[in-house]
């Protein structure tokens, strides 16, 4: 995985907060199918699963940001 290329091995601890923290869970996710194993996750702020927004498109998304600010 892009991740062991920069020399960091199993196992793995991932975190992120808010939008992060989302991107860490989908790591997680894939890291435990390659793996056969749970990696350590810490999510600050972040939605749970279950919790998640609707998916957006490229539109949606900058709607969004104009919107928002983000």
């Amino acid at each position: 995985s892009i991740i062991e290329k920069f020399g960091i091995s199993y196992p793995f601890m991932l975190g992120g907060s808010s939008f992060g923290g989302v991107v860490a869970y989908h790591m997680a996710c894939l890291l435990e199918k390659k793996h056969n194993s749970k990696p350590t996750l810490i999510m600050i702020d972040s939605p749970a699963p279950g919790n998640m927004p609707k998916a957006m498109n490229e539109k949606q998304i900058l709607e969004y940001i104009v919107t928002y600010g983000v």
